[in-house]
């Protein structure tokens, strides 16, 4: 029998346990084509400039070695750079450090990893790959089954498509200031002008309807006959006139009646005379004239009251009580007055000749100025304006030019108001210069802190895109008015957040629009977004051919992809390269007609 030597018992019984602890590990290296992988979302999505997506690992049963540990690393492959992402691990039945992914070796097990990253531009066209390492022992290798593989492709970018969106919201035809989001004006219409009316008195004798001499010259008389003259000389539309006439409540309330209407003809008859002696055109139109006398009994107790009221007359009250007990005629209520005789002499000297009366009203059309008056004086002669007619006077011109002048002469004539600079900045904005705006609405916002000067400085933010900054700004402005505008560049802010059901309630009162649109999309409604895109004022924008043919992706509508994305990209040539990376179409990158159309 030979004998075998200690030393060389050792060294075979020390390769059998080196078999046996390999034998696990390699075993998962053959089989490491088994693992499952799922990427959700895949591809990949970016929502408020973030990406954040979920992978799913499935080992198979009898695979994992009960004492190994796996490491498993996402890697975002992007041109010739790569991030690596936060490491997950997996351990076996029997490793004794503490893991929180066990896997059994029996049923092995699924497990997921939700991790987030920064969206940069150059991410765009990406892939996702899951690296997964094992170690055993101090002994290390490599599980992935082919180096480098793919797990998902590419970012879906659309949300960024905000930008171009309010390009074609606020289509105002203004440089790349209509695409910073909607700006506000502090706008002014003028009030409407009344019309004018002059009015005069002509008191008449007890008992009498003949106008007297003194009172056709009284003072007060021939300012209204002067007004009116001045009224006819401006040009000015005569409007009618109306004369109302009444008696004194004392006498029989038959002859009263007739008295009145006997000075509303005298009345009448002069003031016509005087109307076309002083050339009032029109003022025989007799549906124009309208003569009045009190109902009934041509007594006017309405001005009886009013003038006892105001008088000095004692027991006033008295009078008062019989003139105000239901039931009692006219004539009841004469008769108890003048049964209190001391009273009734006050009354017949300081209240009742002022009831004998015709009132004659004359009616003008207002005269102000012209549009064109108002647009020359505002450029030329700013003294002859107050502030709204400037203001105004800027929405009556198209020139940008003209608009800056006006609000430039506003600011000078009115340096405390805030429309002058925050308009000045509005237009700053409009040609394109972002500090200049800024400092206009700086300048506004130190004068008032007003909802517009708001907006529109978080219109500036937004335009540099400080989002965080710019809803300040919109939040501080919606605190004070609640306007369409600030609910939009809210809407927008929304979509640049990733929260797309806020934006489609900011977008509530948009019917159409692209980026209502845009929010319906990213909501989950495509139906509601190609309505919203079929009434959009600028309906013939490259960029909302565009959303359709993202829409018609979604709805797995090929036509709608192919017919909207031809005409998108006839429009606007640069949409082509978009389009090549634009993950949304993925499914079409081998399409022949899809790749017609980008080549």
């Amino acid at each position: 029998m030979k004998t075998i030597r200690f030393t060389q018992l050792a060294a075979f019984l020390l390769a059998i346990f080196l078999m046996g602890s390999c034998s696990g590990w390699k075993k998962m290296v053959e089989r490491a084509n088994e693992i499952g992988y799922t990427v959700t979302p895949s591809p990949l999505e970016m929502h408020g400039e973030k990406v954040s997506f979920s992978i799913s690992v499935t080992f198979p049963t009898e695979y994992f070695d009960k004492k190994s540990v796996v490491t498993g690393t996402p890697v975002i492959k992007y041109g010739d750079q790569e991030m690596q992402l936060e490491p997950m691990s997996f351990a076996g039945e029997s490793v004794t450090e503490n893991y929180t992914n066990v896997v059994s070796f029996d049923n092995g097990g699924n497990f997921s990893y939700q991790s987030d990253f920064d969206y940069e531009d150059a991410m765009r066209f990406s892939t996702v790959e899951l690296r997964l390492s094992g170690e055993r022992n101090g002994r290390t290798f490599e599980l992935t089954a082919d180096q480098d593989k793919m797990l998902a492709q590419g970012i879906v970018t659309t949300p960024r498509l905000v930008r171009e969106g309010m390009a074609v919201d606020n289509g105002a035809g203004y440089a790349d200031g209509s695409a910073w989001g909607q700006t506000m004006m502090a706008e002014a219409t003028l009030p409407p002008l009344a019309d004018e009316t002059y009015r005069s008195v002509i008191y008449y004798d007890i008992h009498q309807s003949s106008i007297k001499a003194s009172e056709k010259s009284k003072a007060e008389f021939k300012t209204f006959i002067e007004a009116i003259q001045k009224a006819a000389a401006d040009g000015r539309a005569f409007k009618g006139f109306e004369i109302y006439s009444a008696a004194s409540p004392d006498g029989e309330a038959s002859m009263n009646q007739g008295l009145a209407e006997n000075r509303g003809k005298a009345a009448m008859e002069f003031f016509k005379e005087q109307l076309k002696a002083l050339g009032v055109a029109g003022w025989d139109n007799a549906s124009l004239q309208k003569s009045t006398t009190p109902g009934g009994s041509g007594e006017d107790w309405v001005e009886f009251k009013r003038l006892l009221q105001s008088s000095n007359v004692r027991d006033k009250e008295l009078v008062l009580r019989v003139v105000d007990t239901p039931g009692k005629s006219d004539e009841q209520k004469e008769q108890e007055i003048k049964d209190l005789a001391s009273v009734y002499t006050e009354l017949r000297n300081e209240v009742l000749p002022a009831i004998r009366r015709s009132e004659m009203r004359i009616t003008f059309a207002p005269k102000g100025l012209t549009d064109e008056q108002i647009l020359n004086f505002a450029q030329n002669d700013p003294s002859k304006l107050d502030a709204t007619q400037m203001i105004y006077a800027a929405s009556l011109t198209d020139d940008r030019a003209k608009k800056r002048k006006i609000y430039e002469n506003f600011s000078q004539r009115f340096p405390n108001d805030w429309r002058g600079p925050n308009n000045l900045g509005v237009l700053e904005l409009y040609d394109g210069d972002l500090d200049g705006a800024k400092s206009y609405f700086e300048k506004a916002l130190a004068l008032e802190e007003s909802a517009a000067v708001l907006n529109n400085l978080g219109v500036v933010s937004l335009a540099k895109w400080d989002a965080e900054t710019a809803e300040d700004y919109f939040t501080r402005a919606a605190e004070k008015e609640s306007t369409d505008a600030i609910k939009y560049n809210l809407g927008v802010i929304s979509i640049m957040k990733g929260k797309y059901s806020e934006a489609v309630q900011y977008f509530a009162a948009e019917q159409c629009g692209f980026n209502p649109a845009l929010a319906s999309l990213l909501n989950g409604d495509a139906t509601q977004a190609l309505k919203k895109l079929d009434c959009v004022e600028n309906k013939d924008a490259a960029y909302v051919y565009y959303l359709r043919a993202v829409i018609g992706a979604r709805q797995n509508n090929g036509d709608l992809v192919f017919t909207n994305l031809r005409t998108a990209i006839s429009k606007d040539s640069a949409l082509k390269n978009y389009a090549k990376q634009d993950m949304e179409f993925l499914k079409y990158f081998e399409d022949q007609v899809f790749k017609t159309i980008i080549q």
